[in-house]
């Protein structure tokens, strides 16, 4: 099916998350080789809140992924996704949800067992896992989905970040997306 070219609103964060994604990939597989602890952070706006597993920003590797997740467990519900629910929590009852969509900050942290996800720099969530996931050389990265061309996110992604250490909560409140700026970039 064909699709007219759209108007997209980037920003030069948005376009050097694209670059540093690729780059990103390469320093790993040429030095550090190795992601364990490590903090995934998206603005995001979803389109609707009805989306089910719908991916911002992933780590993977083969079958194996860690992603930021809106809505897989419970509509709203912005959380860590994980190959077969490995180092996800499914208990989400006391965990913040959305009730409209709009533009949101969410980290998700990882550190050595722990996880813990921040929505608009508030705790959300905290829980152990038993199993840490550390990435090596053959990881990727990757905007927009799940894993596996599935889990497709609908809605704007404004700025992506992938820090290799486990941020702070001083950190995580500190955070903010680049500035704004007059580009434009046709898609189609």
């Amino acid at each position: 099916m064909y699709h007219a070219p759209q108007r997209l609103k980037t920003t030069p964060a948005v376009l050097a998350m694209c670059l540093a994604c690729m780059f990103c990939s390469h320093l790993y597989a040429a030095g550090q080789q190795r992601l364990a602890d490590k903090t995934l952070v998206v603005w995001a706006k979803p389109a609707n809140l009805k989306q089910h597993g719908s991916g911002t920003l992933a780590v993977l590797q083969g079958d194996t992924f860690d992603t930021i997740v809106l809505g897989e467990v419970r509509p709203g519900v912005w959380m860590p996704g994980s190959d077969h629910f490995n180092r996800t929590e499914t208990r989400q009852a006391k965990w913040l949800q959305d009730t409209k969509p709009e533009m949101v900050c969410v980290a998700i942290v990882y550190e050595g067992r722990k996880v813990r996800v921040y929505h608009n720099a508030v705790l959300s969530a905290e829980y152990e896992i038993e199993s840490p996931r550390v990435f090596t050389d053959a990881m990727h990265f990757a905007l927009g989905l799940r894993h596996s061309n599935r889990g497709f996110f609908a809605g704007e992604i404004e700025e992506a970040r992938i820090y290799d250490k486990a941020l702070t909560a001083e950190q995580v409140a500190a955070l903010a997306p680049a500035p704004d700026t007059d580009i434009n970039a046709q898609a189609g």
